[in-house]
């Protein structure tokens, strides 16, 4: 049998049709794309960068080794404050495909066996979270995965600390090249489910912050619906009178259907 081309191990779908990324990580969840594996393995080791973020990013995606590993000690950093990813390719890290991998994992059924590395990763990515985008990925791993949440729940924490200091900095927020308030609201879902009252206080002041920017609203509506205490609950309360109508009516349907009464 000839072996699978690296172009068509990372692009292509259990079918063999041109996929997307994410695409490819659920067709493999279930172990149908093991035989990829060798081809990814031999990329994460030596393809070109682009290539061989993708084959490591696979290979976490399937709780692999090797994977996990290498998307660590890329999101990682060193005393010169970069991550290992720029140090070794010269490029920022590709974040959104790592927290992508992070969070496709959960299905994998070695996750229980990975739990730890891909705990690693987890607080790697929360560890540069307030200076880099992480995508929304990594917010919604921390709220379906309840076992992954427990291992780097203060590392989360800490997370949201550092990027609200950020954020309260007048001169720090002028200078942010990517929406860190909305990527903040997104980790609250986790912390909600750590912590109420924390991830309610927290929402009050990204509210105060964002000046009632409509997509950060909306983003806090997601992650407060987290939460099962009266902290998040009274913000949603207090979104479901917000001026506009969209973000008001928004939160009075999670009110309805997804908090207790």
């Amino acid at each position: 049998m000839t072996e699978l081309s690296e172009h068509d191990a990372i692009r292509t779908d259990l079918d063999g049709n041109a996929s997307h990324f994410a695409d490819v990580i659920a067709d493999g969840i279930d172990g149908e794309l093991d035989d990829r594996i060798p081809v990814l393995q031999r990329m994460c080791r030596s393809a070109e960068r682009v290539e061989r973020g993708e084959a490591c990013s696979l290979l976490a995606a399937w709780c692999d080794p090797l994977g996990l590993r290498a998307l660590t000690e890329w999101s990682s950093t060193g005393a010169d404050e970069r991550t290992g990813y720029e140090r070794e390719f010269g490029w920022e890290p590709p974040f959104d495909m790592f927290a992508a991998a992070l969070s496709g994992g959960r299905r994998h059924a070695g996750a229980d066996a990975a739990l730890e590395p891909r705990a690693e990763l987890g607080r790697a990515l929360l560890r540069v979270a307030h200076r880099f985008p992480v995508d929304s990925d990594l917010a919604a791993a921390l709220v379906l995965d309840g076992p992954l949440r427990e291992r780097v729940g203060d590392d989360l924490q800490a997370a949201v600390d550092r990027s609200m200091a950020r954020l309260e900095d007048p001169l720090e927020h002028k200078r942010l090249p990517f929406d860190l308030w909305t990527q903040t609201a997104g980790l609250l879902g986790g912390l909600a489910k750590l912590d109420d009252a924390r991830a309610a206080a927290v929402a009050e002041r990204l509210i105060k912050l964002g000046r009632g920017a409509r997509d950060l609203l909306f983003e806090i509506n997601l992650a407060m619906v987290a939460g099962r205490g009266p902290g998040t609950r009274a913000v949603l309360e207090r979104l479901s009178a917000s001026k506009h109508r969209d973000v008001a009516e928004d939160a009075a349907r999670k009110l309805e259907r997804g908090r207790p009464g």
